[in-house]
């Protein structure tokens, strides 16, 4: 789990403001104009399945799992991969956090990689996998202690407390910074001190010292070494949310959310430094991705004045000139691929129109930008879809198989359904991998690129397929 345990009126607020904010192109409407491909024409509506989850013609599907009843899965996060053969879901059991896989060829069997019973009855508050999945790390809240633990995902051994931090605590986060470095952020309470010991024969009011006040920390550890927790000596401590970081790839850098709703601060382990991230008239709404490189990252923003979902759009952060600029809006699905960035949304949605007819359908396209060189090719899906699900959608890519998968609600004659698709992120071209009636879906590619785990039917019937990625 890379962090802690998922929008449309916009075009005129966002590009009003971009002087004052900084912010260059809208890449919908980019000049040179944007080259773009004929739409198909539309097929003949299809006989979809009255299930969460079925393949499309052609499309073997590799698992289909039925998740026990009492295992509720986190709605916001798509399945994680633990290696090439095992997948995971976090969520709920018996009224605390867990992790529950599945593994074997068919994925056919499941097993409890962590609940409240693999920390001896503390209250998990955080999870986190390492990159390649063989490692989980755990933040636990134990009377007045955060205990940090770590497990193999692979076998039944059992987990490890590897570090014990004073404090109660209700809030943490934890990640994995790279081989066996971990970091924490917690909002801990320091033990009240023991009252003083006065003699029975002394006569006199005392005054109780006052109650300890919470503190926000960052902690580093390591899960090789027997050694205390290292405190980052941040100034900004007490203005961020620390169980918020999202950490860049090199874990040099981190993204936090502050303690005032939309000011968020860019932290520099290496330097020990704190930097507002200035955005002028912007609102961040979400963190999306860091680029490969740690050079930048999206995320989705509204203008301050109107920080309402119908004005959202998807902004790219670089980190060499602190400054953003808007890459698509209206937009909040967006994935980089390589050095290009994939933007899912429609050229001819606009806020004007929305405002008109919030009911209408448009077609769904996927922008491949590249901002170096200010350039977009949009790519037509061949579907619709309204402006309210195409600020839901759900975009996965895999490096290693050069692909990217799009989830979106679609209409149809015969009721509406969610499309997965793939498309080729070299010839722009793809298919339908499958489709569902009954919720969204949440997709995720396996490590080798071999495999899609979908977490179909959300949120009232949650099912688990594992597709073979297209050949």
């Amino acid at each position: 789990m890379a962090r802690s345990v998922l929008a449309a009126a916009a075009i005129v607020c966002l590009t009003a403001l971009s002087a004052a904010a900084q912010i260059t192109n809208n890449y919908w409407l980019s000049i040179p104009p944007a080259t773009g491909q004929t739409p198909p024409k539309p097929p003949p509506a299809p006989e979809i399945p009255d299930v969460p989850f079925a393949p499309a013609r052609n499309v073997r599907l590799a698992a289909s799992i039925g998740i026990d009843k009492g295992f509720r899965p986190a709605g916001l996060w798509a399945p994680l991969w633990l290696g090439p053969q095992m997948v995971a879901l976090p969520g709920t059991l018996h009224g605390g956090i867990a992790l529950m896989a599945w593994y074997a060829d068919r994925f056919n069997r499941s097993r409890v990689i962590a609940d409240t019973s693999t920390v001896r009855g503390a209250a998990i508050l955080d999870m986190a996998l390492s990159r390649d999945g063989k490692r989980l790390a755990i933040a636990a809240a134990a009377g007045d202690k955060l205990q940090i633990w770590t497990r193999d995902t692979q076998r039944d051994t059992p987990a490890s407390l590897i570090a014990a931090i004073d404090g109660a605590c209700d809030k943490a986060g934890v990640a994995w910074l790279g081989g066996d470095t971990l970091a924490v952020g917690a909002r801990v309470i320091p033990a009240a001190p023991a009252p003083a010991q006065l003699p029975i024969v002394i006569q006199t009011q005392h005054t109780p010292a006052a109650a300890p006040q919470p503190k926000h920390i960052v902690d580093i550890v390591q899960s090789a070494r027997e050694q205390q927790p290292q405190s980052l000596a941040l100034d900004c401590l007490a203005d961020i949310d620390p169980w918020t970081l999202i950490w860049s790839p090199d874990a040099r850098y981190a993204v936090a959310q502050g303690e005032e709703r939309g000011k968020w601060t860019l932290i520099d382990r290496a330097r020990n430094a704190c930097t507002a991230i200035d955005l002028p008239a912007i609102a961040p709404v979400a963190f999306i991705d860091w680029q490969a490189e740690s050079r930048s990252f999206l995320f989705t923003a509204t203008p301050a004045r109107s920080p309402d979902p119908a004005h959202i759009g998807v902004m790219e952060y670089t980190l060499a000139s602190h400054q953003a600029r808007l890459l698509a809006s209206p937009a909040a699905a967006a994935s980089y691929i390589g050095r290009q960035i994939a933007v899912l949304g429609s050229q001819r949605m606009n806020v004007a129109a929305i405002a008109a007819n919030p009911g209408a359908l448009w077609p769904a396209e996927i922008a491949w930008i590249d901002p170096a060189r200010s350039q977009v090719n949009i790519v037509p899906t061949g579907f619709t879809s309204t402006a309210a699900q195409l600020l839901h959608a759900h975009l996965s890519y895999s490096p290693i198989k050069g692909m990217l998968a799009a989830s979106f609600q679609t209409p149809n004659p015969k009721g509406a359904f969610t499309v997965l698709l793939w498309i080729a992120a070299v010839a722009r071209n793809g298919g339908v991998l499958g489709t569902g009636k009954m919720g969204a879906m949440l997709e995720s590619w396996a490590p080798d690129g071999s495999r899609l785990a979908v977490l179909a039917g959300l949120p009232a019937h949650p099912t688990l397929a594992i597709v073979p990625a297209p050949q």
